[in-house]
């Protein structure tokens, strides 16, 4: 297989375990707060890929590759998800994540810029397709409550654009340093957004302890199932990915995730899929499909 295509294949599973585990992450996240969530899961993904290094071992980085990785994780993981989680809880996770669907554009232009990556007219209409099935999606909700909602718009914003910083930084880790794998790259990272959470609880609690007790037993699976799959799992997938692939190309993957998230929740909350997800589901495939091929 092609690594291209690879990664294609790579940043869909990452995007489908993303979506399903944005379900479970806005309900935590109403259940307890943002904040705490991503503490636990960026805690949860260190745990993870430090037993994976432990096993497979460490490859020699420099001092400005370990900082580049370190300021993804601050504010991809950290700063950026923090938004994204108070995006889910105010708006429920499929319309949190409408914005994705302007990522790809943000990346060709950094793909060019930083990485002179070309732009194929092939890519372009992929492209094209994949941010088509959001607006179908997007136009749906507008059209049954006639406003969008400020603050959940603007934190979905920002999360965005902490993930597309984080996404910039650690494919110029991998270019500089080609023999480092995803699972490193993704611990170094997971320190940097634990770091961001330790400098925060200094001015404003997290009370973590607090927040598992209140959990119950229900809400602790859930929540250990989210972090495994959004995030570690997830991860591992995507910056394998990225570690390969075209960033044009799999940042348009990212247009999928809002889709995907409402078809999830259709099926997680018993709901009959609209007309218009079917249309944007249609959509997303035959983009996917123009990639692949």
């Amino acid at each position: 297989m092609a690594p291209q295509t690879l990664a294609y294949y790579l940043a869909l599973g990452s995007s489908l375990l993303f979506s399903f585990s944005s379900l479970l992450f806005a309900e935590i996240s109403r259940k307890i707060s943002p904040l705490w969530m991503n503490v636990f899961k960026a805690g949860l993904a260190f745990v993870g890929f430090s037993a994976i290094l432990i096993a497979t071992g460490w490859t020699p980085i420099s001092p400005k590759i370990a900082g580049a990785l370190l300021g993804s994780g601050c504010i991809g993981l950290g700063i950026g998800d923090v938004f994204l989680l108070i995006a889910y809880a105010r708006m429920g996770a499929a319309r949190g994540l409408i914005l994705w669907g302007f990522q790809p554009v943000l990346m060709a232009i950094e793909g060019h810029l930083f990485f002179h990556q070309d732009l194929s007219w092939r890519v372009g209409l992929a492209v094209l397709f994949l941010i088509a099935c959001l607006f179908v999606f997007s136009f749906e909700r507008f059209k049954k409550e006639g406003h969008w909602e400020l603050v959940g718009l603007v934190t979905a914003m920002l999360a965005m654009l902490g993930d597309n910083a984080g996404i910039v930084l650690s494919r110029w880790s991998f270019d500089t340093a080609p023999k480092m794998d995803a699972f490193q790259a993704n611990f170094i990272r997971c320190i940097g957004a634990l770091a961001f959470f330790a400098v925060y609880n200094q001015f404003h609690k997290i009370k973590f302890v607090d927040g598992w007790r209140r959990l119950g037993p229900h809400g602790r699976l859930t929540a250990t199932t989210a972090a495994f799959l959004g995030t570690f799992l997830s991860l591992c997938l995507f910056l394998a990915a990225i570690r390969i692939g075209h960033l044009a190309s799999l940042s348009a993957m990212g247009a999928s995730v809002p889709v995907m998230a409402a078809a999830m929740e259709s099926i997680y909350l018993r709901k009959r899929p609209s007309v218009y997800l079917l249309v944007a589901l249609a959509m997303f495939l035959v983009g996917f499909f123009i990639l692949v091929i």
